[in-house]
């Protein structure tokens, strides 16, 4: 039987990154997740930005505009106090090691 192995460490870092340049990109005003996947340089809202959106809206760092209605194609996404915290951090250097 093949087993199929995922690097966890690079997808892991990969999303860390992402999650940092969501952050940094909705620190100036709500986005829509289109938006948001063309300042993060991408040519679609790929199945990993799709999960970091999600892992940022569940922790609590980011939120829906429109709470009510979160698939309605006028969603647009904004950085809650929690997730200026940690930009804050981030840009004093808090995430290097």
């Amino acid at each position: 039987m093949l087993t199929i192995r995922r690097k966890t460490s690079d997808s892991g870092a990969q999303s860390g990154a992402q999650s940092e340049a969501i952050l940094k990109n909705l620190g100036t005003e709500p986005l829509s997740a289109a938006e948001l996947a063309v300042a993060l340089g991408l040519q679609s809202k790929t199945g990993a930005f799709k999960r970091t959106l999600q892992k940022l809206v569940e922790s609590g760092q980011v939120e829906y505009t429109i709470p009510e209605k979160p698939t309605t194609r006028l969603q647009k996404y904004r950085l809650t106090e929690k997730g200026r915290r940690l930009l804050e951090e981030l840009g004093k250097g808090g995430g290097q090691s």
